[in-house]
C-alpha cells in the first residue's frame, strides 16, 4: 500500500521520491515499516543534491543496503496496512522541518531529511562505516552537509555571510589592523571551504579562523626573511661598490657582473615589498596541506571533486 502523498505536506517533490524510495527499499528486505535506514537508502538511490555527497564519500547503494541488513535484519515478510514510520523515522521527519527552518528555506528538500537522519542513531551508524579509513571525520560531516546545501540552493552569498562573516570581522581587526596584512577576496571563502572539508575536531567559523591566522602568520614571518635578504643584498651591493672604488676596478668583468645581479634583485624586492603582505588562496591550501599531511595537489583536487556538480 503507498504512503498518502497528502500526508508530505511542504515537502518537495524529490523529497517524496526519496520516501517512496524508502518505501520500495524497506519492501525489498522484508520489513513492514519505514525507518530512517530506509530513508538513507532512498536518498542514496535519489538523483537530488544529497547524491553528490554520498558520490564524495564513495557510498555505493549495495554497499550501503549490506550495512542495513546488518544493522536492520531481514524481516518476516507480514505486512498489515501501509508502512507506517517508525518511532526514530518521525522524530527525522520532523527534524528535518526545523532544518528548514533554521536555514530559511520554505520546503523541505532531500537535504534537509539528510539533517534530520543525522540527528538519529540508526542512520548515523550506516553512515559512520563508510567514514572508517578516510581522512574525513564524522564530527565534521553535519558542517560539509551545510555547506553542500548552502552550494545546491544557489545561495554563496548565504553561505559567505553565515560562515565568513565572522572570520572577515577577525581579520580586519586582528590582522589588517594589528599586523598590516591584507587578504584576497577569495581567501575567506577559501578558508571556509577547505577547513570545512579537512579540518577535523573543531567546528566553523572557529577553524576557518585557525587556518587564516596560521596562514598569516607564515607570510609575516616570510615577509621578515624577505627584509632580511633584502638588507643582505643591499649589504653586499654597497661592498661591491666599495671594492671596485678601492681597488680601482671599475671595469672588472666579475664585479660588474656581481654588480647588476644585486641592482636586479634589488629592484625586484622593491616592487614586492611595494604590494605589503598579502595572503593568498595558495597561503591557506599550503597551511591545510602542513596540518592534514595531504599533498597540496591532492588538497586542490579533493575540493574541486566536492565542489562539482
Amino acid at each position: 500500500m503507498p504512503i498518502q502523498v497528502v500526508k508530505f505536506k511542504g515537502f518537495t517533490g524529490k523529497a517524496i521520491d526519496a520516501i517512496m524510495l524508502a518505501q520500495e527499499e524497506s519492501g525489498r528486505i522484508d520489513h513492514n515499516y519505514i525507518g530512517t535506514e530506509h530513508i538513507l537508502l532512498g536518498l542514496i538511490r535519489g538523483t537530488a543534491l544529497v547524491a553528490n555527497i554520498f558520490k564524495f564519500w564513495q557510498i555505493k547503494l549495495k554497499d550501503a543496503r549490506k550495512q542495513v541488513v546488518k544493522i536492520s535484519p531481514r524481516g518476516s515478510g507480514c505486512f498489515s496496512q501501509g508502512f507506517p514510520f517508525s518511532s526514530l523515522a518521525t522524530s527525522a521527519l520532523l527534524c528535518s522541518f526545523e532544518e528548514a527552518r533554521i536555514h530559511d528555506h520554505n520546503s523541505i528538500e532531500p537535504e534537509h531529511l539528510l539533517l534530520g537522519l543525522l540527528r538519529e542513531p540508526v542512520a548515523r551508524r550506516v553512515l559512520k562505516g563508510f567514514l572508517k579509513g578516510s581522512h574525513l571525520d564524522w564530527s565534521d560531516f553535519y558542517d560539509k552537509v551545510i555547506y553542500y546545501i548552502g552550494k545546491g540552493q544557489g545561495s554563496t552569498g548565504r553561505y559567505r555571510t553565515n560562515l565568513t562573516k565572522p572570520v572577515e570581522f577577525y581579520v580586519q581587526v586582528r590582522y589588517e589592523i594589528h599586523h598590516k596584512l591584507r587578504y584576497s577576496d577569495e581567501v575567506l571563502i577559501a578558508a571556509a571551504e577547505l577547513s570545512n572539508l579537512y579540518i577535523s575536531g573543531r567546528c566553523l567559523p572557529d577553524k576557518a579562523i585557525d587556518l587564516i591566522q596560521e596562514a598569516g602568520a607564515c607570510v609575516c614571518a616570510r615577509h621578515a626573511q624577505f627584509l632580511e635578504a633584502t638588507r643582505e643584498f643591499r649589504r653586499e651591493f654597497r661592498h661591491v661598490i666599495k671594492s671596485k672604488i678601492e681597488a680601482q676596478e671599475c671595469h672588472d668583468h666579475d664585479l660588474r657582473t656581481r654588480e647588476e645581479e644585486l641592482r636586479f634583485q634589488i629592484s625586484i624586492f622593491h616592487e614586492t615589498s611595494k604590494a605589503g603582505k598579502i595572503v593568498t588562496e595558495v597561503d591557506i591550501q599550503d597551511i591545510v596541506s602542513l596540518w592534514t599531511g595531504i599533498p597540496a595537489k591532492e588538497v586542490i583536487s579533493g575540493l574541486l571533486m566536492w565542489k562539482a556538480p
